[in-house]
């Protein structure tokens, strides 16, 4: 049950990174600099995902963007309702949906961080494994909460 559990979290997380990637770029993004860029990696030791309550679903914010030197995620669950975080490499040859399908197994992902808050809570995890360059994904694995809005993927060079 465990595996299974740490699988839907790394696939949910694959699936939430995808829709942070688009739903977190700016027109600020375009013009940073070789130095901002910099400061952003040496600022991504520590993650924050941030959700919340929205009339048709949930918000689901990260900053800053994950890199391979993160090594702690703070989950922030500012919703009315619980909410679980997974964080997780999606492997090369897998889509979300089929790492979603497989609940992680079969080497579809490799997870970084699995757990959950309770409404009006903030909990800290530790990254399981190095963070490794790839396709990434942070999702919220309780059923229909990702397609509610609880997704970021993107990728880690």
């Amino acid at each position: 049950m465990a595996a299974r559990t740490r699988l839907v979290a790394g696939i949910a997380a694959s699936l939430a990174l995808a829709a942070g990637v688009a739903a977190c770029g700016s027109d600020d993004e375009d013009s940073t600099s070789a130095s901002d860029e910099t400061t952003e990696t040496a600022s991504a030791e520590e993650v924050t995902v941030t959700t919340g309550d929205t009339e048709g679903g949930y918000t689901w914010e990260v900053e800053p963007t994950p890199t391979t030197e993160t090594k702690e995620v703070t989950f922030v669950n500012d919703s009315d309702a619980e909410h679980g975080l997974i964080f997780a490499k999606l492997n090369e040859g897998y889509t979300l949906e089929e790492a979603y399908e497989l609940e992680g197994r079969k080497g579809s992902t490799v997870p970084y961080v699995e757990g959950g808050a309770k409404p009006g809570t903030t909990e800290t995890f530790e990254v399981e494994n190095p963070v490794e360059p790839g396709k990434y994904v942070l999702l919220c694995p309780i059923p229909g909460h990702y397609q509610q809005g609880q997704l970021e993927e993107g990728e880690i060079s």
